[in-house]
């Protein structure tokens, strides 16, 4: 069941989820990161999403029993992510939802689709344990082939 579900308006292709106590949470992005589909760095994860800009549907789960991939997903990734405080957030450069979960690691899965054909969806999922950077579904947009780039800075 998901603990949450909100309509966040996507900008600059990327849904973010980062420790709200960061001074600069967004993350800045190089060419393998646009082709792998995502950035990250401790403490913050910026996903590119299906359209530029946009409502996407974001339903957040926490310590639930992750389901098969379903085949209407589009993209999914797998990332490790920690808070430090509990305190976390979720959305784009404009507009971000703030969750408490407990304090820890976390394996965060996010799975990228259609919720009708002009609105995107993401299943964000956060379960306690710790995790790798891997692509579990990829569309022609995503490059999967090559190291992933796991070294990304702020943007300031």
């Amino acid at each position: 069941m998901s603990i949450v579900e909100m309509n966040i308006h996507i900008s600059y292709a990327q849904l973010c989820v980062f420790s709200s106590n960061l001074d600069h949470p967004f993350n800045q992005w190089s060419e393998r990161h646009v082709s792998q589909g995502f950035s990250w760095r401790d403490c913050s994860v910026s996903f590119r999403t299906l359209l530029e800009e946009g409502e996407c549907v974001v339903r957040a789960y926490v310590d639930e029993p992750i389901p098969s991939l379903g085949v209407d997903v589009v993209r999914a990734f797998k990332v490790p992510f920690v808070t430090t405080d509990g305190h976390i957030e979720i959305g784009s450069v404009i507009d971000t939802v703030p969750l408490q979960l407990a304090p820890g690691d976390y394996v965060l899965q996010v799975e990228l689709l259609w919720a009708s054909p002009d609105i995107q969806q993401a299943n964000v999922r956060l379960n306690k344990g710790a995790g790798q950077l891997d692509i579990l579904r990829a569309d022609g947009s995503i490059e999967r082939d090559g190291a992933l780039d796991a070294v990304a800075v702020a943007a300031l």
